[in-house]
């Protein structure tokens, strides 16, 4: 019963070193791009959603968006430019 409770004893001690120990440093993104994608027919509910999300990040962001590290784009999904999100690949640096 000891050996069992010192294999899960140390079992845990190496999932606890192992997670802060040998963590990855990240580094910090250079860019956040937020998307609004919407439709080519706007109903006023889409219109309000765009406000308010454009509202909450210059409220918010005010600095990071001075400094040009967020950006705000709107993106209309059903003309044909959306198939550049669709075939570019995704690169998180």
């Amino acid at each position: 019963m000891k050996k069992v409770f010192f294999v899960i004893l140390a079992a845990i001690a190496v999932i606890i070193a192992g997670s802060s120990a040998f963590a990855e440093k990240k580094t910090p993104a250079k860019k956040v791009i937020v998307y609004y994608f919407h439709g080519t027919f706007r109903c006023p509910t889409c219109t309000n959603t765009e406000k308010y999300s454009r509202e909450a990040i210059e409220t918010n962001f005010k600095k990071a968006l001075a400094f040009g590290k967020v950006e705000f784009k709107i993106v209309n999904s059903l003309l044909p430019t959306i198939y550049c999100f669709l075939l570019t690949p995704f690169s998180p640096n």
